[in-house]
C-alpha cells in the first residue's frame, strides 16, 4: 500500500514534534539537575554522564563522576586535597610504589584509563621527577576532568605544559601501548572494558605486550573489578593465571575480603622481582 502526500506530511510533522519534545526534555532535565547542583552531560563515548558533589564517610566534600550508571571517578573538592586519592585501590597502587621505590626507578609511568585523572594528578603532584603519560579513550571525559575535576588546575600549578611531565593522550589505551616503541618503569591499568576486567590487556597477548613495554625491573599494576568468590570471580583468577605465565611474580590485594561475593576493585601486581607483601593484611602472591 502506498503513502499519499497527506499521510507523509502527517507522519513527518509528528516526527518533527517528537524530536522537538525530546530536545526540550533533555534541556529541561539538564536545567532541573543543574538547579539541584548536578551537571548533566548528555553524551560521552559510553553514555550519559552526571557530575555531582557529596561527602565521604568522614564528612569531607567529594565530587563524583557517574557514566552510564557506573561511578568512574571521585575527587576531593578542597583545594588542599584535590590531588589526594579518595579510592582505596588507588591508595594501594601508591603503597606498592612506596614498597618498590628502592628497586624500581619511578621516573616514567603510563596510566591507561584517565576518568577524572585522580591517579595522574597524584603522581604529578607527589613524584616531582616522574613523567606521566595518561591515556583516556574518550576526549569528552578528558574535557570533563579538565573543567570539573581540577585537571586544568594541576596543569597550571605544576606547569606541565612547559615541563612536559604530563602527556594527555586521547585514544584506545591498548592500541596505543601495542603500537608504542617506548618502555616504562611503571604501567598502570585503571581502565574497565565491559564484562572483561582488562579488555585485551587481560589476555595472553596483552600480558606479553605489557611485559615488552616494561623496563627490566618494571612494575605492572591493574584494577581488576570482580568478586573474590562465585561464578563472576572466574575472570579474576583467569587473569591472574595468564599473568603468572608471563611474569615471575604476580600478587593480589583484594579490596574487601569480608564480602567475597561483592564486586570490588582488586589490585593485581605483576613484575619480575620478589615483593614483601607482609605490610598488606590481605595481600598475597598467587
Amino acid at each position: 500500500m502506498g503513502l499519499n502526500t497527506s499521510t507523509l506530511v502527517f507522519w513527518g510533522g509528528n516526527l518533527v514534534l517528537w524530536i522537538v519534545m525530546a530536545l526540550m526534555f533533555k534541556r529541561l532535565l539538564a536545567w532541573g539537575l543543574k538547579k539541584r547542583g548536578i551537571i548533566f552531560i548528555p553524551k560521552t563515548m559510553f553514555g550519559q554522564a552526571l557530575i555531582f558533589d557529596s561527602e565521604d564517610q568522614d564528612g569531607t566534600a567529594i565530587r563524583l563522576l557517574n557514566v552510564h550508571n557506573a561511578f568512574q571517578s571521585i575527587s576531593y573538592i578542597d583545594p588542599e586535597l584535590r590531588n589526594e586519592l579518595v579510592c582505596e585501590y588507588h591508595r594501594s597502587f601508591i603503597r606498592i610504589l612506596i614498597l618498590t621505590e628502592k628497586n624500581i626507578p619511578q621516573d616514567s609511568c603510563v596510566v591507561i584509563g584517565g576518568g577524572g585523572y585522580s591517579l595522574p594528578k597524584y603522581l604529578i603532584s607527589h613524584y616531582p621527577t616522574m613523567q606521566v603519560s595518561a591515556v583516556e579513550i574518550d576526549p569528552i571525559i578528558t574535557n570533563i576532568a579538565r573543567e570539573h575535576f581540577f585537571l586544568d588546575d594541576l596543569i597550571h600549578d605544576f606547569d606541565t605544559d612547559t615541563t612536559g611531565r604530563l602527556e594527555l593522550i586521547n585514544t584506545d589505551g591498548w592500541e596505543w601501548l601495542r603500537n608504542s616503541n617506548r618502555t616504562f618503569n611503571i604501567v598502570i591499568n585503571d581502565a574497565f572494558s565491559g564484562v572483561k576486567p582488562l579488555g585485551p590487556m587481560g589476555t595472553n597477548k596483552g600480558a606479553r605486550i605489557i611485559h615488552e613495554h616494561l623496563s627490566e625491573k618494571g612494575l605492572y599494576l591493574a584494577n581488576v573489578i570482580a568478586p573474590l568468590e562465585g561464578k563472576k570471580s572466574e575472570h579474576l583468577y583467569r587473569t591472574l593465571d595468564i599473568f603468572k605465565q608471563e611474569f615471575e611474580h604476580v600478587y593480589l590485594i583484594p579490596e574487601d575480603t569480608t564480602q567475597p561475593n561483592r564486586r570490588a576493585n582488586n589490585v593485581m601486581i605483576a613484575c619480575d622481582i620478589e615483593l614483601d607483601m607482609s605490610k598488606f593484611a590481605s595481600g598475597r602472591e598467587v
